[in-house]
Order: C-alpha cells, then sequence, then structure tokens
C-alpha cells in the first residue's frame, strides 16, 4: 500500500504492507484523509534533523556514540545512525474511509460501514489504516466524505470549546485564524457564542471576513474587542495560534474582562504576565487534542471507554457530535477545502501550505492496486553456513538490547521482520539490513526458508505465537516470558517433550558475566545456599489482561536465576502481597520464599514502595561463610572470612549479548540448553504458583 512520510524535511511515499488488525481495531481502506497544517507541517520540520551538526555541537551525544561504538561495533553504529537521519515519520491523523476488516472484539461495527477515524500513528495518510474502536466513529449517510474527514480535527476545536463551558449569550475571541482556529469559531455560533477572529495575517482576516464570520488584525485586536464587548472584555479568549512568543497570551489577558477565562489550544509561549492574570483573575485552561481519552492507553488501545454519566464528551464522543452538526447542516466545512490532491501528488499538497490562503488539504484514494502484506526490500544474499530469521515485534527493547547482537552475529541471517505496521517492520528492517517486512505473521511461519522465529512482541502474545512457531516446525527464541496462561505452559511442554523441538526463553540474567562468576564460586563452597534478591521499581499499572502482571512480565527473570545458582528441585513456595496499594498493584510489593530439596532457601523482594535512588536490582548470596553481592550488574563483591575482593563495569552487563552467543551455539549444535529451557519453564510454573498464594 501507499503511505505518505516525513522523511529529512521532504514527502516521500512509500510501498509497505497493509497493517495488521488486531482484536480491538478495525482495517479501513481510505477514501480521503485531512493535512493539518501546523501539526503535520511541524513533524515535517522536524524529520530534517541534522545529526552530523548536533554531533560536532553536542559533546553528550559524541559520548553517546563513543560508547555505543564500544558496546555494539562500528558497523551496526553507522548503520544506526544513518538509519536515525533516513527515519521515516509518519503523518496525518484524520482519515475516512470504508471498514473491511473488524476484530474480534468489535462487535458494533461491520465489514462494509463508512467510517471516521483519528489518531496519531493510526489514522496516517495511507490506504490502509487500523485503528482501535474507541477512536473510529461512523459517518451517518448523506455526508459529503470530504467534509467528514474534517470530524478530528473538527473534534479538537469542540474540546476546547467544552473546556471553556461556554454560556448562551458570552462573547468570545479566538485568536490565531489557521483551520482550528477558524472551526472553532464556526462551532461556537452552534453553541450561541458570538465570535471575533484575530490573526497577525491581514490576507487570512479577509479569508475569514469573506466566510460570514467577523475577524481584525492584530493592530486591530483591542479597539475591536472594547467595541464587540462594550468595552467588557471577551469572556472567552480562545489561543489557536502556535508562537514561541509570549506576546500572544499577553494579547489574550489585555482583551479578557476580569474572571474571564483563556484557553490554550495551539503551541504557546505560556510566560505569562502575573500581574494581568492576577488582578483580573484569568482562569487559564488547557485543552488536550481531541478530548478526554487522549493519551490515556486504557482508552485508546484498549477500548475501555469511560461512562458517559461521568465523561459527556469523550475523544470519539467528540468526532460524532462533529459529524452529527455537518449531517443536521448546522456546520459548512466546504469553504475550508483549498483544494484535492490525489495520494501520488502528496509532496504537492504540502508544498501547497505554503501559500497563506491556504486552509485545509484533502488527500484522495483511489482504489488500492495491492494489498500486499510482504514487501521486498533488498536482494542480499545471506553469509555460508547462517540461518534465516524472522524477527517479530521490534519495540524499543529488543532494538536496544537484541538487535545490535542480531546484527553483528552473521550466523543470523534476518530475512523477515515482522509487526503490527509496516512503518515499524520498514524502520526495524533498515537497522537490521532484512531483505523483506510483513505484517502477517502466519505468512511468515508458512515460509519454509525461515528457520528461526526471534519473538518479542507484547508478552500476551507469546504463548500463542511459540506454539504456533513450534507447529510450523520452526525453532524458536522468545524474550520473557514464555506464556502467560497455565494452560499455554501446559501445551507448550506437552509440545516440546513429544517433538523435542527448538526453543530458548529470554532469562538474560543467568548469562550476566557476574552470574556465571558467582556460579564458579558456588561450586567451590560446600552446603546450602541462602539467596536474598531485591527488586525496586517505579510504581506501574498493569495496564494489559495479564492476571499475574510483573509477575509474569518480569519476575520470572530472577525465578529463572535462582534455578541458575542453586540446581536443585523446588519443595515448597511461599508469597505474600502488601496488596492493592493506589498505585501499586497486588501483583507488585511481594515477599517469595523458596525452599529447595538441598536446603537452599532464596527470597525475592519486588517492591514499587521502596525509594527508587536504591539499586534496582540487589541480590545477596551466602554460602558456608562466604558471601558474593551483585548490584544492578555494575558491581560484583566476594568475601570470605579473611578476604574481599571487588569487581566493577564501565557499563551494565545482564548478560543479552551471552545469551545471543548460546542461543547461536546451540543452533549450531555445539551446546547443550535442555537445562536452561527446563529451568525457564520451571520459573513459569513458579510464577503461577506465587499468583494463585498472593491472591488467595
Amino acid at each position: 500500500m501507499k503511505s505518505v512520510f516525513a522523511q529529512k524535511g521532504k514527502i516521500v511515499i512509500k510501498d509497505l504492507p497493509i497493517p495488521y488488525c488486531n482484536a480491538n481495531s478495525v482495517l479501513v481502506e481510505v477514501s480521503y484523509s485531512l493535512i493539518s497544517s501546523g501539526t503535520e507541517m511541524r513533524a515535517v520540520k522536524g524529520s530534517n534533523f541534522d545529526f552530523k551538526q548536533a554531533f560536532l555541537k553536542k559533546k553528550t551525544l559524541v559520548n553517546k556514540i563513543t560508547e555505543q561504538i564500544i558496546k555494539d561495533g562500528l558497523s551496526y553504529t553507522l548503520n544506526y545512525i544513518d538509519n536515525k537521519m533516513n527515519k521515516l515519520v509518519p503523518l496525518g491523523y484524520s482519515v475516512v474511509g470504508k471498514v473491511i476488516q473488524a476484530g474480534n472484539n468489535v462487535n458494533d461495527i461491520s465489514v462494509g460501514e463508512i467510517v471516521c477515524c483519528g489518531g496519531t500513528g493510526f489514522a496516517n495518510h495511507a490506504e490502509f489504516v487500523s485503528v482501535p474502536r474507541n477512536l473510529v466513529v461512523k459517518v451517518p449517510d448523506k455526508i459529503d466524505l470530504t467534509e467528514a474527514v474534517f470530524s478530528v480535527v473538527g473534534a479538537v476545536s469542540l474540546h476546547s470549546i467544552h473546556q471553556s463551558e461556554p454560556i448562551l449569550g458570552e462573547k468570545a475571541v479566538v485568536i490565531g485564524l489557521g483551520l482550528i482556529g477558524i472551526l472553532t469559531m464556526k462551532l461556537l455560533k452552534c453553541f450561541g457564542v458570538d465570535t471575533l477572529g484575530i490573526d497577525i495575517d491581514p490576507s487570512r482576516v479577509d479569508i475569514v471576513n469573506n466566510m460570514g464570520l467577523k475577524a481584525y488584525t492584530v493592530s486591530e485586536a483591542e479597539d475591536k474587542t472594547d467595541y464587540f464587548t462594550n468595552k467588557i472584555g471577551a469572556d472567552l479568549i480562545f489561543v489557536c495560534a502556535s508562537s514561541n512568543d509570549s506576546a500572544v497570551l499577553q494579547l489574550a489577558s489585555k482583551i479578557c474582562r476580569n474572571r474571564g477565562k483563556v484557553i490554550v489550544v495551539g503551541f504557546v509561549n505560556l510566560n505569562l504576565d502575573w500581574g494581568i492574570f492576577y488582578s483580573k483573575e484569568i482562569k487559564l485552561l488547557m485543552s488536550r487534542s481531541y478530548g478526554p481519552g487522549r493519551y490515556d492507553p486504557k482508552y485508546e488501545i484498549d477500548n475501555i471507554d469511560y461512562p458517559i454519566e461521568y465523561v459527556r464528551f469523550t475523544e470519539n464522543r467528540n468526532i460524532e457530535l462533529f459529524l452529527d452538526l455537518l449531517k443536521n447542516h448546522e456546520l459548512n466545512v466546504k469553504p475550508l477545502i483549498s483544494k484535492i490532491f490525489n495520494i501520488d501528488e502528496a509532496a504537492l499538497a504540502y508544498q501547497s501550505l505554503e501559500n497563506k490562503d491556504c486552509l485545509g488539504v484533502v488527500l484522495k484514494y483511489g482504489e488500492p492496486k495491492e494489498k500486499n502484506r510482504v514487501i521486498q526490500l533488498s536482494n542480499k544474499k545471506p553469509e555460508k553456513n547462517s540461518i534465516n530469521v524472522a524477527v517479530t515485534g521490534p519495540g524499543n527493547f529488543a532494538t536496544e538490547k537484541h538487535f545490535p547482537n542480531l546484527y553483528n552475529d552473521k550466523f543470523f541471517n534476518i530475512k523477515t521482520v515482522v509487526a503490527s505496521t509496516g512503518i515499524s517492520a520498514h524502520n526495524a528492517a533498515k537497522l537490521l539490513d532484512a531483505q523483506t517486512i510483513s505484517t502477517d505473521y502466519s505468512i511468515v511461519l508458512k515460509d519454509k526458508e525461515i528457520d528461526l522465529v526471534f519473538i518479542s512482541t507484547p508478552p500476551q502474545m507469546h504463548g500463542k505465537m511459540v506454539l504456533d512457531a513450534l507447529k510450523a516446525g520452526k525453532k524458536v527464541f522468545v524474550e520473557k516470558p514464555l506464556c502467560t496462561t497455565e494452560n499455554e505452559l501446559k501445551e507448550i511442554e506437552s509440545y516440546i517433550l513429544k517433538n523435542k523441538s527448538f526453543l530458548m526463553v529470554g532469562h538474560n540474567r543467568r548469562f550476566a558475566p557476574f552470574s556465571e562468576k558467582v556460579k564458579q564460586w558456588l561450586k567451590i563452597n560446600d552446603g546450602p545456599t541462602y539467596i536474598n534478591y531485591t527488586v525496586i521499581i517505579s510504581p506501574v499499572q498493569d495496564r494489559n489482561n495479564l492476571s499475574g502482571g510483573k509477575i509474569i512480565e518480569e519476575m520470572t527473570h530472577f525465578l529463572d536465576l535462582f534455578n541458575f545458582f542453586i540446581d536443585s528441585n523446588i519443595v515448597k513456595i511461599n508469597s505474600q502481597s502488601l496488596g492493592n496499594l493506589g498505585v501499586h498493584s497486588i501483583n507488585n510489593n511481594i515477599t517469595v520464599n523458596i525452599l529447595f530439596e538441598d536446603g537452599s532457601i532464596a527470597n525475592l523482594t519486588y517492591l514499587t514502595i521502596a525509594s527508587t535512588q536504591l539499586p534496582k536490582e540487589t541480590i545477596s548470596i551466602h554460602k558456608n561463610e562466604t558471601s558474593a553481592i551483585i548490584e544492578d550488574f555494575e558491581k560484583l563483591t566476594l568475601l570470605d572470612k579473611n578476604s574481599k575482593k571487588e569487581f566493577n563495569l564501565k557499563v551494565q552487563d545482564k548478560g543479552w549479548k551471552e545469551e545471543l552467543n548460546t542461543l547461536s551455539e546451540a543452533l549450531k549444535g555445539n551446546k547443550d540448553i535442555s537445562f536452561e529451557l527446563s529451568s525457564s519453564i520451571l520459573a513459569t510454573k513458579t510464577a503461577f504458583e506465587i499468583i494463585k498464594q498472593i491472591r488467595k
């Protein structure tokens, strides 16, 4: 599919796979998309980052790159820099089109319905978009789609008006007559609020006056507002301008009445004149994008709606209201359409925004020629004796921790990168020098050339993806956790035992240099081992649907390390939690005591209520009058009756590189990882037992 991006300050069109439609989303074939001049032009300019100039000017950046070269190698670092400099930046957040697929959890939208979609990162300028249900609104019949596409931008204006709580008969002034400013003026009229517009550009003022609205230049603002309000001052001031100059808010405070309201919609300098805001008791209000729900992943991603009894107008309901106003002919946005361009003319469309007379620019999409889920990027030939890898889920963690090691080990030929969106797959593929990108995991599993599937998707997807890959005859590496339900674990364990399949779980701490050193130290000391492992993290909310939260997502790391150090069967597990403490989940602030068959004891304390000034991870290991202490995998102290040895690393090392070295050697047949797999399975079983105990 064709998609529009900003790259190095220019507009480019790329052919990418159509996005994946998850259970909470709908897949839409786009008819029209609206270019928002302010927001998007900032993104275009921001994409032209001069890395070389920044490198020469900023010593911190020089140091960071030097450290990366030492850690990740010169070749990967140069590739990383090139990828940053040529990064594709998605554009757009307002589209209208036809539903061609609805996710399994979406039961109120059907294939074939016409919808309006919003959301940065979702409703981009592309032939197909996959958008979460709460950011999708059905378009009523008989509405021109070129008007409906204004609904998301209109929701920005509507939310600012709702924030102001207007009263019939009040008078408002809108400063900044761009697209959102003009829409705000038009919508205020629907609310029964008489409105005056102010702009620095006389030509923009003329355009607004020709629409039948009242507008004046900045130089006339104070006099015209006095006349407009009988020298009382405006009840409501909407700042829709974008400016780094404090003059915008200074003007707003001057023309606002005593105890009036200033609503900030645009990007402006908030350097306020305290004296005038204080003397007039002006109420300053911020208007956040399309409305309640914005930036809340539970609303936007998980589709958990806010009850209408408590939140009347959410993002979704603001878009719906705008569409209703269009349907009832209470609002006319036709005059705001300056020009319609075909998607192939996207560069011209953005260029047209430089014309001061240009307001709303719409991109039109014809019938898509292809609905590819796989795109070939290169015909690179793999190294001899390498294996073909499909990387799935190229998120921040995988990019930072695994990509350098995958790239540098030529045994791994990254044939395919799979992601939910084409742009995520594309950016990762460029970094890994992969040959193809895809948004369809099932197609990858059918590819006979793929040897290893490398899974680093969100945790709740791991179990099924592991099983599907194993059943497809693939070798599998999965980042922790192995899975998130006991049924998945039983099925995975049963399948591996029956089919002798290759599986490795990303419990990297056992491969850390300090872990290996402590393991050797333990071997030369007799008797049972006593371990205290304290983990301190910032409070986190369990956003996803995992019943165990961090116990499943992260704690198996520490449980696996217990198995590595002690190497004995577990006899008894005892777990306690402080329970729910506001932002602190029941899955946090827990203590776990594990008794092993050889008499060893391991204690895990996992806290979100402790000071984060303390080390995140402290491991104290005691045996036969000797002790070892690991602090954040940066410092190791070994003590006995008479001596003390300290080991320090310049850079924290939790074993990611050594982990992939082990994976490589195991795939070559040079290393047996059956113990590692058994330990990972045991750690996962232990985590499920902990969850049961703290929920009794």
